[in-house]
């Protein structure tokens, strides 16, 4: 069965907006998340920066300002890099960028990512295909979901009923997850 993909005549309600441009990626947040995730830190630093930044101590600031820089240019070079194709309620993104799947997601709550040159702990470079959906509450309307996973799935020689797109273990334990109380 083939989904149809063509966009409706009108955006859906609540779907995310096109991204103005790299300031978009990064929040006020941005730089903070990034000093608490450096690993490249002691452990001991980011937790004094973050106490200090809690704490109302401007000394922190150019820490922060250094991030939040950083974050900025990854953005432009995301931007830069990725190809995006949005189709009504589905982003097409190509392109090798870690920030793939988050720019596909500020366009449309369902992404189609193909990195060209996707390798696994050193194994040769070989294109990778990811679909994915923000929150399978929000779908639209006029994307049927179970229909797309069937196709993938025949389409596929590799799938199996246990690994292969939307496999049914991760595809209910994960609707049961985002099941709201």
């Amino acid at each position: 069965m083939v989904t149809d993909l063509r966009p409706p005549a009108t955006p859906a309600v609540g779907q995310a907006s096109a991204l103005a441009g790299p300031q978009d990626l990064v929040s006020a947040a941005t730089p903070l998340m990034h000093l608490a995730a450096d690993h490249a830190r002691p452990l001991a630093e980011p937790v004094e920066l973050v106490a200090a930044w809690l704490s109302g101590d401007d000394a922190v600031q150019p820490v922060l300002d250094r991030y939040a820089d950083a974050a900025l240019a990854e953005a432009r070079t995301a931007l830069a890099d990725l190809d995006v194709t949005v189709l009504g309620p589905i982003a097409v993104v190509t392109g090798s960028h870690r920030l793939a799947m988050s720019i596909g997601y500020r366009h449309a709550p369902v992404v189609v990512a193909t990195n060209p040159a996707f390798s696994f702990v050193g194994r040769a470079a070989h294109g990778k295909h990811t679909v994915a959906v923000w929150n399978t509450q929000a779908l639209p309307a006029v994307l049927d979901w179970p229909s797309l996973i069937a196709t993938l799935n025949e389409a596929d020689p590799a799938a199996t009923p246990a690994s292969g797109w939307g496999a049914p273990a991760a595809s209910s334990a994960h609707r049961k997850a985002s099941a709201p109380a």
